[in-house]
């Protein structure tokens, strides 16, 4: 292993072993949205020492996502989520190799993304249809992935659950993944009972709703049909919950890639 490697992550050598070390280094992993959640999975991820980040995201870093992503410092306002994040990664870990797709991810083109891809996904998305494509894709195509629940509306970061005994089924207090599986069953044959074995990550933490704050950006609500919040309104968000999920999803997507790598 290249000596410089080896100084910048020996205490991840110190915690994982050598091998494991020299197999992370070597490793792939996906990240579909990179916002308040996928951006501390990519940096998280970056300075494990990972060989390889494929970065998916057609959005563009606005200065309200300042209180929840990584990426939105000064100077990056209007720049691609996808070429900050990479940019970020390569200060952090600079060998890492990284592969950009600024584009929105759909059921559509989810197969483009992943058909060549050897390694593990996460799925940091929050919109309904393109989160199911991405989850009913990997796995038919055996590919493993972590989920990621809603973190908007949440307080307690210390709530997080993942799910890797069980799987995205176990999910609850989650009003998206509740959708998710419902979407699962109806149109990709997903079982009714028994377990989806999909990794997730979520939080039994009751959503806290928006109170005092009409006057703010996005301080009302709009229809309750509306699943996908964006910079405009939607639930609060902050970055102690937004990174715990993140980090917790980077956690079970490494011991996914090395409980693979042992295979």
């Amino acid at each position: 292993m290249d000596p410089a490697y080896i100084e910048r992550f020996a205490g991840i050598g110190r915690l994982y072993g050598r091998a494991n070390m020299e197999r992370l280094s070597r490793s792939s992993f996906l990240i579909v949205g990179l916002g308040g959640v996928g951006s501390w999975t990519a940096e998280a991820l970056a300075r494990t020492g990972v060989g390889h980040l494929v970065l998916v995201d057609g959005d563009a870093v606005c200065i309200s996502n300042t209180n929840r992503q990584l990426h939105a410092v000064a100077g990056n306002d209007g720049k691609d989520k996808t070429q900050a994040m990479a940019e970020r990664v390569h200060s952090i870990h600079p060998a890492i190799r990284t592969t950009l797709h600024p584009r929105f991810l759909s059921k559509l083109n989810a197969h483009e993304v992943v058909k060549d891809f050897d390694g593990v996904v996460i799925d940091a998305m929050d919109s309904l249809s393109p989160k199911c494509g991405l989850i009913a894709e990997c796995f038919n195509r055996k590919i493993p992935l972590v989920s990621v629940g809603g973190c908007a509306g949440r307080l307690d970061g210390t709530r997080i659950k993942v799910t890797k005994v069980t799987d995205l089924t176990a999910s609850r207090d989650d009003p998206l993944m509740m959708l998710v599986r419902k979407r699962l069953r109806q149109n990709f044959d997903f079982p009714r009972k028994g377990l989806f074995h999909v990794s997730c990550v979520w939080s039994d933490e009751p959503l806290v709703q928006p109170t005092d704050c009409a006057d703010l950006p996005g301080g009302t609500l709009p229809d309750e049909n509306e699943l996908n919040p964006n910079c405009e309104w939607g639930y609060g968000t902050a970055s102690h919950v937004a990174g715990a999920f993140g980090l917790a999803a980077a956690g079970e997507a490494i011991r996914l890639s090395l409980l693979r790598a042992d295979k």
